[in-house]
């Protein structure tokens, strides 16, 4: 996987919702964008929590559109 810093998205947040975000992706980058944002996500969990567990912290989910989430 690439370092954030490395990683360049045609992406744009949409909405934040509680504790969902989600994002508009180019079609050739969702899996990269997922995987950043899985790593961010518990990436902030354990710089609050160091200790905590993170297995299913995060589930991350691709659509064409809101209505199927």
């Amino acid at each position: 996987m690439k370092n954030t810093s490395d990683l360049s998205l045609d992406a744009r947040r949409l909405a934040v919702v509680h504790d969902e975000i989600i994002l508009e992706v180019e079609e050739g980058q969702v899996e990269a964008a997922r995987q950043l944002m899985e790593r961010a996500m518990v990436a902030g969990m354990l710089a609050i929590f160091p200790d905590a567990a993170t297995l299913g912290l995060v589930e991350a989910s691709v659509t064409r559109s809101w209505a199927e989430k």
